[in-house]
């Protein structure tokens, strides 16, 4: 019986790719849209309630603009916050694995190879199906939810993109 010898050479960095000649994928607009739509829907709707509670409580009108202009404020903040997110946001399918990027303030790239992946599927909500979008997930041995989560892909594009991974997960087992 032939015995294989064990070896662990040292890489220089430097011979490396760099993760930065990856092209990423965008995610759709209409993702971006959805996300705006979502934000303004719950902004108004924690307005009215405030109007509602001030005027049954009877607070100062000075106190009530105050908090309502506030959270206009933060429904702004949180408009700039999904435009500049969205921006930083992408997906990059290489043969053996998938990157995703996300981060606009904090920075993560995320790279789940193909041959660790055990579960993949494709969520929809009730608005996401009005505009075609899917959240794609992947899971890898070891956790009970998703390991990653790509959201804002063309369903279409989730489906064809499941069905690679599964592909590739059975090209690996058979090899």
């Amino acid at each position: 019986m032939e015995q294989k010898i064990f070896t662990n050479q040292q890489v220089d960095l430097s011979t490396l790719p760099s993760a930065d000649d990856l092209h990423f994928t965008p995610l759709e607009k209409n993702y971006r849209r959805l996300q705006y739509i979502i934000s303004v829907i719950v902004t108004v709707v924690v307005l009215i309630g405030l109007v509602i509670l001030f005027w049954l409580v009877n607070i100062p009108t000075w106190i009530a603009v105050l908090i309502c202009g506030f959270w206009i404020f933060i429904g702004l903040l949180i408009l700039v916050f999904i435009k500049e997110g969205y921006t930083h946001k992408g997906y990059a399918v290489r043969a053996r694995d998938l990157v995703y990027k996300t981060g606009w303030l904090y920075k993560k790239q995320v790279t789940v190879p193909f041959s660790r992946i055990q579960h993949v599927d494709i969520k929809q909500g009730v608005l996401e199906r009005k505009y075609k979008l899917s959240n794609l997930n992947l899971y890898t041995a070891g956790g009970a939810s998703s390991d990653l989560t790509i959201p804002g892909i063309n369903i279409d594009d989730a489906k064809r993109f499941k069905s690679f991974i599964l592909g590739v997960m059975e090209s690996d087992e058979e090899e």
